[in-house]
């Protein structure tokens, strides 16, 4: 396990207090359709494959966008607890999330009329 982020979080707190205007971070993610339905995205020096389950019409080389999403939401919560656990002095020996998003494909496929396209609940 790595060590504390209590400094990184004091040095963001303290330089964004000094200069207001270095609160804005923009990211960048490209990504492009390779074969079918799988496509790759990459982030800085990173690439991942993201593609459909073969039910969906995939080939099922990556996970799907929904789990990439799910992925990135969960990750996100493990970041801030580990940070905030660090300000606070609060031990932690790991940090795990689960989460499960329902989506009705009535939505997404346009055949239910009233139906939303996309999550209707995500479970953190």
């Amino acid at each position: 396990m790595a060590g504390s982020f209590k400094p990184v979080v004091q040095q963001m707190q303290a330089a964004l207090a000094e200069d207001a205007n270095r609160d804005q971070t923009q990211f960048l993610v490209n990504t492009r359709q390779v074969d079918g339905l799988c496509s790759e995205a990459t982030a800085r020096q990173f690439t991942q494959t993201i593609d459909e389950p073969e039910a969906v019409g995939g080939s099922d080389c990556g996970p799907s966008p929904v789990e990439v999403a799910l992925a990135s939401l969960g990750s996100c919560h493990e970041v801030t607890y580990r940070m905030c656990a660090d300000e606070l002095d609060i031990p932690l020996d790991g940090i795990s999330v689960k989460l499960t998003g329902n989506i009705d494909f009535q939505g997404f496929f346009g055949v239910g009329d009233g139906v939303r396209a996309g999550f209707g609940d995500v479970d953190v």
